[in-house]
């Protein structure tokens, strides 16, 4: 099979795309065809060594901790799922991953089957942009009707997926980013817009109940003001001093600062499936690459302009390899 391999770590330019073994499901595992694997700004920082840390050290590597597709086989132990059920993998647990690849697979834990006839585009990307949304403004910002709020990188994956829920939940809500992404913004619900380019959003004379981050350029002392007095802040980076500084805080402060790391649950993942079903949700998908791109697709991730999810499409590759065969 073709997969996008790295071995070392680095820049884009370490993807070469390649024909490796197809793997073969193990006991309690499941074999996937991928059709679309999700890229996830996670991604370049395991690319590029930063959480090498958290890693196994063995290369080559093959990332991507998301992907759609069919099932190929099964390994013994797994039941409840058969031969050519659409699913949605999330490899993501001790760094499995293995998703920029034409199979992959994972433990039975990790698939969730998709109805029969859902778009699997849209069915690539299920839990680090929509899932991470819905957990923060639910379990954590508690939104509610009659809510407010700030929405700090509104034109990303998890900035338009945050958008469309916080509306489902009836909050008021700004968005922030920059001019040519506004009316995008606009459109997925926003009520208002504001352009980090000319505006101070620190400087506001209003308050929200919540400041959801998506792109963790703020800082918590910086949103205190425009918090209401029991207001959140809430950011996606793990870094250490923010995680000293909450603990420092939280407990002498009803404005409260949170870092959220997205937890996989079934649930939630069922729950942006059938919003998608009933056309009230969409995945926001700016940019679909062929695997053989995927330096491309990783240098465009990395660039930050994304304007929502970029995707791997397998099957797109697959014709082009036939065509250069042929």
């Amino acid at each position: 099979m073709q997969a996008a391999i790295i071995h070392q770590w680095g820049n884009a330019s370490q993807f070469e795309i390649t024909e490796v073994p197809k793997p073969i499901a193990g006991h309690g595992e499941v074999l996937v065809k991928i059709s679309f694997a999700a890229l996830n700004p996670i991604d370049y920082k395991m690319r590029n060594g930063r959480f090498k840390w958290f890693m196994s050290r063995k290369f080559p590597k093959i990332l991507g901790l998301e992907a759609s597709g069919h099932i190929e086989a099964l390994g013994n132990g797994v039941d409840g799922l058969q031969g050519g059920d659409p699913v949605f993998i999330h490899p993501s647990k001790k760094f499995r991953l293995g998703c920029y690849a034409q199979y992959n697979t994972v433990l039975a834990s990790q698939v969730f089957r998709l109805p029969a006839h859902f778009d699997l585009l849209q069915g690539s990307a299920l839990t680090v942009a929509p899932v991470t949304a819905l957990q923060v403004l639910r379990d954590y910002g508690k939104i509610s009707k009659g809510s407010t709020i700030l929405i700090n990188g509104a034109s990303g994956s998890v900035g338009l997926c945050a958008v469309q829920i916080a509306k489902m939940m009836g909050a008021t809500i700004v968005g922030v980013c920059s001019s040519r992404n506004i009316e995008l913004v606009q459109s997925y619900g926003a009520d208002r817009v504001i352009d980090y380019t000319t505006t101070d959003i620190t400087q506001l004379k209003e308050q929200f109940d919540l400041v959801f981050d998506c792109v963790s350029t703020l800082q918590f002392k910086e949103c205190k003001n425009i918090l209401t007095p029991n207001g959140q802040y809430i950011n996606l980076m793990l870094r250490p001093l923010d995680l000293l500084w909450q603990r420092m805080s939280n407990p002498f402060s009803n404005k409260k600062f949170h870092t959220v790391l997205m937890a996989y649950r079934p649930d939630d993942i069922a729950w942006v499936v059938q919003k998608i079903e009933q056309k009230a949700f969409q995945i926001p998908i700016d940019a679909i690459y062929p695997l053989k791109d995927v330096q491309a697709a990783h240098e465009y991730l990395e660039s930050g302009r994304a304007k929502g999810k970029i995707i791997l499409d397998m099957s797109i590759e697959t014709q082009a390899l036939k065509n250069k065969n042929t």
